[in-house]
């Protein structure tokens, strides 16, 4: 069903304008037996051309708000401010909150948990390298390719890509060396939530930054008081796509031309 909407549709289309969105939609409206209607405040949509506020009275009503307006913060409603402080709040949530149990429901733990809390158990606390082992036992969150990467590997056998890792207080050497490096890079980035969605604000009010595709950011979020270093690299390193790597330190600034030249 699917493969043949899709074909007839693509006919007349030739192309789509949402993707799956649009297959999504002709074969719903070729067979709406399929879709169950659920009242609009399970979706609304705070764009220019809704009438979300007709789709509820309170604000306790809501069930989902589909933030879909390119504006996002920016769009007219009545509880607007409402919408937009309780964004921001969730943004500055701590996700290792998520991994946790906040909740009373009865759930079997998986066996990978129930090794980990009996490795966990294990430990002593009067070992002086308690604190290094129990680090060790982290299960770190990571966001690969946390913005847009459209790096093509092309087939060089001598291409190489920088791979570095930082954390928030080494962000303004960024810039530096996208200036001095052409080529693709990966970088881990070592960060909290709330750190993370400041980097994205800073990469996208940033010329030199927003201009490049072929420069990936994995974020590794932090938990624990010690700096993963060996994670970081070895995440930044497992994700290029060249034969070659050019592993180097953050705070090193290659010359002008190197990327030409190594390769």
């Amino acid at each position: 069903m699917w493969r043949l909407t899709a074909e007839r549709e693509l006919m007349s289309m030739l192309s789509t304008s949402l993707a799956d969105q649009d297959i999504f939609n002709a074969v719903i409206k070729q067979d709406p037996a399929l879709v169950y209607r659920l009242p609009c405040f399970w979706n609304v949509q705070l764009s220019d051309h809704t009438r979300s506020e007709q789709c509820y009275t309170e604000v306790s009503d809501l069930k989902v708000i589909h933030w879909n307006s390119p504006k996002k913060l920016r769009v007219k409603n009545k509880h607007v401010e409402f919408f937009r402080n309780l964004y921001l709040t969730f943004l500055e949530y701590d996700g290792n909150l998520l991994r946790r149990e906040l909740f009373g429901c009865a759930s079997l733990p998986s066996p990978p948990s129930n090794q980990l809390q009996q490795a966990l158990e294990e430990l002593d606390e009067d070992d002086p390298c308690y604190d290094f082992r129990r680090q060790h036992l982290t299960q770190h969150r990571v966001h690969l390719f946390f913005l847009q990467y459209e790096f093509l590997a092309l087939p060089n056998p001598t291409d190489v890509t920088l791979v570095a890792q930082l954390s928030m207080d080494r962000l303004q050497m960024l810039e530096a060396i996208c200036k001095h490096w052409a080529g693709p890079i990966s970088l881990a980035l070592y960060m909290s939530d709330a750190e993370a969605q400041q980097f994205l604000r800073y990469a996208q009010a940033s010329e030199v930054l927003s201009a490049r595709r072929n420069v990936a950011y994995h974020i590794v979020y932090k938990e624990g008081q010690f700096y993963p270093i060996n994670l970081l690299r070895n995440v930044a390193l497992a994700n290029t796509q060249t034969p070659y790597v050019f592993l180097t330190d953050i705070d090193f600034l290659p010359m002008y031309g190197l990327y030409d030249y190594l390769r």
